[in-house]
């Protein structure tokens, strides 16, 4: 970094990411839900572009061209605001050739992980992305 130039990003590992500031279906079911909803969603976009429109070039999910992207492991919650641009985005990776896992956890809500952290399936989660941290930097 004291270069001007930074390491090569070799894997993504996205949980619950949030990707588009566009509407989406889980969005608008998930509008104003208990935890974190749509709303929630709306808030944190605006505060990202200090309340001004933001980029297209700073919205991943706007990003045409995915091929030459590193690997990625996407794990996101069936009861979640999040849940639809996450699939998007994982199947538009495999879709131009990214080597990409992709987990919806079932019955589970926006922060799931944090809220209850050694239940069975937040434990399942953190296994899944240590077995994937390892593949990716053990090559």
């Amino acid at each position: 970094a004291a270069t001007g130039s930074a390491p090569p990003v070799v894997f993504q590992l996205l949980h619950q990411p949030v990707l588009d500031d566009r509407l989406s279906p889980s969005k608008e079911e998930f509008l104003t839900t208990p935890g974190f909803d749509g709303e929630a969603v709306q808030w944190m976009w605006r505060h990202y572009g200090a309340g001004a429109e933001v980029p297209e070039e700073a919205v991943p999910a706007r990003a045409e061209d995915l091929s030459g992207l590193p690997p990625a492991l996407i794990t996101c919650s069936e009861l979640d605001p999040l849940r639809d641009e996450a699939i998007d985005y994982g199947l538009r990776l495999l879709w131009s050739g990214v080597g990409t896992g992709l987990h919806v956890f079932s019955g589970t809500c926006h922060g799931f992980d944090s809220l209850v952290p050694d239940w069975e399936v937040s434990e399942a989660l953190f296994d899944m992305q240590g077995v994937a941290l390892r593949r990716a930097f053990l090559r």
